[in-house]
């Protein structure tokens, strides 16, 4: 079965969008608002506290989670929106609920 541009898994599909905003993989994308550059990047850094603080490698968390290994690095980095199944997977994966980790990206990207 042949998978979609943008697509890690026929499960997950991924936006990847760089530091300006700016999708390269769909053109609907093409001009993302700066909060949600923000906020990606936000919660990167979330997931990325996470894994370490659960003493994680980013293989070992992908793993658990069930997503593709070069997944983690593109969502620590903030270049990958998750879609919600694979978000609850992620947050399940180092002992978290989605809110809660989502309730902390946001703090940090209206800062």
């Amino acid at each position: 079965m042949a998978q979609k541009a943008g697509a890690i898994s026929a499960r997950c599909t991924v936006y990847c969008v760089d530091q300006k905003g700016c999708s390269s993989q769909n053109s609907r994308f093409a001009r993302k608002p700066r909060l949600r550059v923000k906020f990606l990047v936000a919660f990167g850094q979330v997931v990325r506290e996470a894994r370490l603080g659960a003493a994680l490698s980013q293989e070992e968390l992908a793993s658990r989670a069930g997503l593709h290994r070069n997944s983690i690095g593109l969502v620590e980095r903030g270049e990958m929106a998750l879609a919600l199944d694979s978000l609850d997977e992620l947050c399940t994966a180092l002992g978290y609920r989605p809110w809660q980790l989502l309730l902390e990206a946001e703090r940090r990207a209206r800062r």
